[in-house]
């Protein structure tokens, strides 16, 4: 493919197809429901368990590979044990049963790393003493504008999740789509790559993709009739399926060297 316009083709025909045939374990409809919901509803709604249940799933994918974390397996795939050994993230439950949940993963890992398991009884802990509101709005307060399009009204978000254990930059990112379903791309490794790729030769490769992406989206979902099936022209949504096509296929490749650490 030659364009980012084709590569917006390539991306939502993935999607699509991978959702259709089950094989996205329901992500592209799970993204597309929480955008739809609004950002303020999903923060509103958001409960304690759901964001231990987001932090386990992001904290443990890091440097692990999907298929292999979401295959069948005797027990169950490795992501349905790690919950259940968790207590479904109930962060009380963790509470309560640290140490037999510590003692089960020194046994048997399920694809979880000790800082992994440390990370999340951890947090589970500061959920647990805080109480969940104030956990909340200490560490995930909503901008001004909670639909705001802008990544520099994010940024503080970013940095108070960084300050949880094992987050850092890129899965506070991360987080902010699973558990607010944020209307941005956001600057990971798999978007940056796809912005240095085709925008790599103008002053700020991410923003020239966003607004690339803003042209030409609308016209990408009424060609394959979807604009209702992927909340067209959401932009976390897009996020999504550059992020589930890039991460799936590899295209576009690294680049030879790294693209600055910043998102402008």
């Amino acid at each position: 493919m030659t364009s980012f316009t084709e590569y917006l083709e390539a991306a939502l025909d993935h999607a699509l197809s991978t959702s259709d045939n089950g094989t996205d374990g329901g992500e592209l409809e799970d993204v597309v429901a929480l955008c739809a919901a609004g950002v303020a509803t999903n923060h509103a709604g958001l409960t304690g368990q759901n964001f231990l249940r987001q932090f386990l799933w992001c904290v443990g994918s890091q440097q692990k590979n999907y298929d292999v974390r979401m295959s069948e397996r005797p027990g169950g795939s490795f992501w349905a044990q790690q919950q259940a050994i968790f207590h479904d993230c109930d962060p009380g439950a963790v509470v309560a049963h640290a140490r037999v949940i510590e003692a089960s993963l020194e046994a048997e890992r399920r694809y979880l790393s000790p800082a992994m398991v440390s990370a999340t009884l951890s947090v589970a802990r500061q959920i647990v003493d805080l109480g969940w509101p104030v956990f909340r709005d200490r560490f995930l307060p909503l901008p001004s504008d909670p639909q705001s399009q802008d990544l520099d009204d994010w940024l503080p978000l970013v940095w108070r999740l960084d300050e949880l254990p094992r987050v850092g930059p890129t899965t506070g990112w991360y987080l902010l789509r699973n558990l607010l379903g944020a209307p941005v791309l956001k600057p990971d490794i798999h978007i940056l790559a796809i912005a240095w790729h085709f925008f790599g030769d103008q002053p700020r490769p991410l923003q020239a993709m966003i607004a690339r992406t803003r042209e030409v989206w609308p016209q990408v979902c009424r060609r394959r009739e979807a604009e209702a099936r992927v909340l067209c022209p959401h932009l976390g949504v897009v996020d999504f399926i550059l992020w589930w096509y890039r991460s799936q296929t590899g295209h576009p490749e690294d680049l030879a060297h790294e693209p600055p650490a910043s998102y402008c």
